[in-house]
């Protein structure tokens, strides 16, 4: 009897042995029980993604004609894109290794301090209130690396990682000058207009290198057997400034996607 038992607990722990195999990264991957297959550590494929990001810095405008600076930019917002083809290698059953080369371009809108600039109609003075706007357009060679770990023997993973960021350009710019107030001052045109392009590009001096640490969260769907979807969130933060000479800062929210396949 006792030797019954033994034979059945052997069994039961072969069975659990092997279902851990079979599980790793979350998936069933064997065809069935009785056909055996080499779990996938290795996965290949392509990576698309999109962020929002918050800039902080004190970039220092100059007006070309006249020599002197004029504004600061302080504040601002803008858009991310980026692709990428990506490797993923599992070197436990709930550790991965993320490793990806791609493009990420990066649209900025900034905003100055306001302006106050007294303003003579005959005999009488207005203080007009503007403020400077700028918008620009970076692109950049990335990067980027990642562990995660899976949570529970779920599909849910949490990670650490970072983006390499190679300026590939000289940054495109737009620029202009805006009347906030009063509402009857005007830039003198035809028409008169609240808006006023200015001719000269600001930001010359964009980094060559940004490095970005990030931390993300992502959940593996299995789409089929060897294939596998990764929704993911991340949130980063450059170290070092977007431009060599000035302060200059992100916070990125992303939202991407991950589709590989082993091979």
């Amino acid at each position: 009897m006792s030797t019954r038992l033994l034979h059945i607990l052997l069994v039961i722990l072969l069975s659990l042995s092997c279902t851990h195999v079979v599980w790793s990264q979350g998936f069933d991957w064997q065809y069935s029980a009785r056909f055996p297959v080499d779990v996938p550590t290795r996965f290949y494929g392509i990576e698309l993604g999109g962020s929002y990001g918050m800039f902080q810095g004190s970039l220092d405008y100059v007006e070309l004609a006249t020599g002197f600076p004029c504004c600061t930019y302080d504040a601002g917002r803008g858009t991310h894109i980026r692709g990428a083809v990506t490797v993923d290698s599992w070197l436990t059953p709930v550790v991965s290794l993320q490793l990806g080369i791609g493009l990420d371009v990066r649209s900025t809108a900034l905003t100055s301090n306001l302006q106050t600039v007294p303003r003579r109609n005959g005999n009488d003075i207005t203080v007009v209130t503007t403020q400077y706007e700028l918008d620009g357009t970076v692109t950049y060679g990335q990067l980027s690396g990642a562990l995660r770990y899976r949570l529970f023997d779920s599909h849910l993973n949490v990670g650490l990682g970072t983006r390499i960021l190679l300026r590939l350009a000289a940054p495109t710019v737009e620029q202009r000058e805006r009347i906030l107030g009063p509402d009857d001052q005007f830039f003198t045109g035809n028409p008169p207009s609240k808006v006023a392009n200015l001719p000269s590009a600001v930001i010359t001096d964009a980094s060559d290198f940004v490095l970005e640490p990030f931390a993300l969260l992502a959940y593996d769907i299995s789409l089929h057997r060897g294939t596998y979807l990764s929704p993911t969130f991340t949130v980063g933060m450059s170290v070092n400034s977007l431009s060599s000479t000035q302060s200059w800062r992100t916070l990125d929210l992303g939202l991407g996607i991950r589709l590989v396949r082993a091979f």
